[in-house]
């Protein structure tokens, strides 16, 4: 079993301190436009040559821009979640595209959702949609998303695994497998942990619009020490996202780059 062991004590972000930096994080209007609005009205949605550019993403109580390249990482190759920790440190300093955690893929799929129906962009949301679901279809796709399953007491949930921005959250995560809009599934407290929304409906609202198919939860079953990664993809019988492999596993990835418009550009 891999242990987690922070990058540093200057690079780690504790639960607290990463809640107490989201609460006084205050957006910053853009050049030459107005303060984007949560609803996605100021949103754009731009074609690049090898990336969509995807505005007004609300990631970590933010908002931010966000590239989603137009192919899988390192050419679809699979790494264990370890290599595509190494591999995403490496290409950030680099500026390059990288592994998002859990949130901030569901964070760019919302938003791409909630572009669907705007005129001026539903070309372009649909080929980033068409591709989204292309590959979930073909693969299972990793996140940078790790748990840590617990025997006793609260599980943790580590984001932006062996990243300089890694933060950590505690609350139960083992329980049923199941659709995620079943009352028995009890997915509503894991979907705000594991995403940052807790809305059923919402999530499998934007995976079935993704995929046209319903979204399943699978995760351990019962109380036990287990580190899991979190990584999801799609079949004939629905959306999976997957809690319950350990670390050794290998999956490719889709790429991602956070950044200012500016940058964007490049």
């Amino acid at each position: 079993m891999n242990s987690l062991k922070p990058l540093g004590k200057s690079n780690y972000v504790s639960q607290e301190e990463a809640l107490r930096d989201l609460d006084n994080y205050q957006p910053e209007n853009r050049e030459g436009g107005e303060q984007a609005n949560e609803d996605g009205n100021n949103a754009t949605l731009e074609d690049k040559t090898d990336f969509w550019s995807i505005d007004n993403v609300r990631y970590k109580n933010r908002t931010c821009s966000v590239g989603l390249a137009k192919s899988l990482l390192d050419s679809g190759n699979k790494k264990t979640q370890d290599e595509w920790a190494e591999y995403s440190r490496q290409a950030k300093q680099q500026g390059g595209f990288y592994v998002g955690d859990f949130p901030l893929y569901y964070a760019l799929f919302s938003q791409l959702h909630s572009l669907r129906e705007n005129p001026g962009m539903r070309t372009t949301t649909e080929e980033a949609r068409e591709f989204i679901s292309k590959q979930m279809f073909k693969k299972w796709l990793m996140t940078l998303t790790r748990l840590q399953y617990k025997e006793r007491g609260n599980d943790t949930i580590i984001h932006n695994y062996g990243m300089q921005d890694q933060y950590e959250l505690q609350g139960n995560i083992v329980g049923k497998d199941g659709l995620i809009t079943d009352a028995n599934t009890k997915a509503q407290g894991i979907l705000e942990l594991l995403t940052g929304e807790k809305d059923a409906v919402k999530v499998n609202e934007v995976y079935k619009w993704m995929t046209g198919k319903e979204s399943y939860l699978l995760r351990v079953n019962s109380k036990q020490d287990t580190e899991r990664v979190v990584r999801f993809g799609a079949d004939s019988d629905g959306v999976v996202l997957n809690c319950v492999r350990g670390p050794q596993v290998s999956n490719s990835v889709l790429g991602v780059r956070i950044a200012r418009r500016a940058a964007l550009e490049n």
